[in-house]
């Protein structure tokens, strides 16, 4: 990619960036009542302090959130449905239903979900097995990229367990096949149904079946942002839910800039020549780059703490020109040589990019996706910053999250590469604020050394 140019052009509050040239695609947490003391007993110390009594606000615990609870009466979470001579899948009143038709034959299901995998999560899915082989395996599988590279917790239906990788389409079996008890098999009076369960905790992924502590292992880092179910071998298997929380920080939002260009109140930089045009009317921002060399960002200055958590939000549209080259988001704008870039593609693809010093470098190279409305479509596109992690959405679809970039300036707006022409809908940047874990008004009731027996205590 050649190396790009800059000027820009300082307009209002706003700066509109001349780049040279434009960006080509290269697509990818008892007390006892009183008694007589009978027993004479040695204590060093005793303390006791009133801060549940006292204490307006001790702590500030962590909260549960739930991610999604399936229970699959409808599919509005787009599970894969398909039917062919290998293997089906559907979704029908209260199930997933996996039938795997050839003795050979293996099958998975999964949905892009936005797992945090730095906090702590749980996985929980009831599965019925109704009918085939009892020697493989069927279950769970997390941090799903593809096919080739998942982590899956399985059992069979002869009573055995196992955990382990599959990477680059090698499996790797991190904690063998091993006979388990907890397995409901088909002669218990329980049949086939098993509730399956991952827990992390800390470093530790813990194991359950059927509410019973199975085993624990080392938490892996994710290949991808998916989650699902896997079948290996001849069976058919009804998944009837699946259950994912994450543990987070309680959260407080204030919006920093909300814009839905009903009027130009925030002073964005209007105007055109014969390289761009620029402006703001019926409730949209409209950016067109009219040379075939160029490409142009248009900013203002929008205060973010970037030592905190945000987001940023806006509904772009594509409303024509070229279909091979990017559009999108840019934040912590300081000038055309630095700055950061979320685009997509009307081809379907999207990027997340940084220039510092006018050199790209790819945070998430140009990658191929369904979530991006193709064409002439409109696009959602989301940025959240959390702890050291950027989260990327298109269209409200976790795509992936990615290490956190410092912010170069303090602006946010639009970019375009080339001959192509958008037109926001709304921009909206919040500050999301965790709650403290605070520990005050702490007030001593007791701090006994057993000195003397100035306290009564029974002798």
């Amino acid at each position: 990619m050649p190396k790009i140019q800059h000027t820009h052009i300082n307009v209002n509050n706003g700066r509109l960036f001349q780049i040279l040239p434009g960006s080509i695609l290269r697509p990818n947490f008892r007390v006892h009542s009183p008694y007589e003391l009978r027993y004479a007993v040695r204590i060093s110390r005793f303390v006791l302090l009133a801060a549940f009594l006292f204490a307006p606000s001790l702590r500030a615990f962590a909260q549960e959130r739930t991610l999604l609870d399936e229970r699959f009466y409808n599919n509005t979470n787009s599970w894969p449905e398909y039917d062919n001579d290998d293997n089906s899948c559907r979704v029908f009143d209260g199930y997933y239903e996996s039938d795997v038709k050839k003795a050979d034959g293996t099958w998975m299901g999964s949905i892009v979900l936005p797992i945090d995998e730095q906090r702590d999560f749980t996985l929980e899915t009831t599965i019925e097995r109704m009918s085939g082989v009892d020697n493989y395996g069927y279950g769970l599988a997390w941090g799903i990229r593809d096919v080739n590279n998942f982590y899956y917790l399985n059992i069979t239906a002869n009573g055995y367990y196992t955990y382990g990788k599959c990477e680059n389409a090698k499996y790797t079996d991190l904690i063998p096949w091993t006979a388990s008890s907890l397995i409901h098999t088909p002669g218990t009076s329980t049949g086939n149904i098993n509730k399956i369960t991952v827990k992390k905790t800390g470093g530790q992924l813990s194991f359950y079946l059927n509410d019973s502590y199975l085993a624990q292992s080392p938490s892996l880092a994710f290949y991808g942002s998916k989650v699902g179910f896997g079948v290996y071998r001849q069976m058919k298997i009804h998944f009837t839910s699946l259950l994912v929380t994450q543990a987070g920080a309680a959260a407080s939002e204030q919006t920093v800039l909300s814009d839905e260009f009903s009027n130009n109140s925030n002073s964005w930089p209007e105007g055109s020549d014969e390289n761009h045009t620029m402006s703001i009317a019926g409730g949209s921002l409209t950016l067109e780059g009219l040379n075939a060399e160029k490409a142009w960002m248009s900013c203002i200055p929008v205060k973010i703490n970037q030592d905190n958590d945000y987001s940023i939000e806006t509904t772009v549209s594509k409303v024509g020109g070229d279909e091979n080259t990017g559009y999108g988001l840019v934040w912590g704008h300081a000038d055309g040589s630095n700055t950061l870039m979320f685009k997509v593609t009307g081809t379907g693809y999207y990027q997340i990019v940084k220039r510092i010093g006018g050199v790209d470098t790819d945070l998430i190279p140009w990658e191929k996706t369904d979530a991006v409305a193709a064409s002439n479509g409109t696009n959602k596109l989301t940025l959240r910053k959390v702890k050291d992690k950027f989260e990327v959405y298109v269209n409200d679809q976790f795509m992936k999250s990615i290490a956190a970039e410092p912010l170069p300036g303090n602006e946010v707006g639009f970019v375009v590469d080339r001959l192509i022409k958008i037109e926001a809908k709304n921009i909206t940047v919040k500050a999301l604020t965790n709650e403290s874990i605070i520990a005050e008004n702490e007030r001593t009731l007791l701090d006994e050394e057993y000195r003397d027996n100035a306290n009564g205590w029974d002798v």
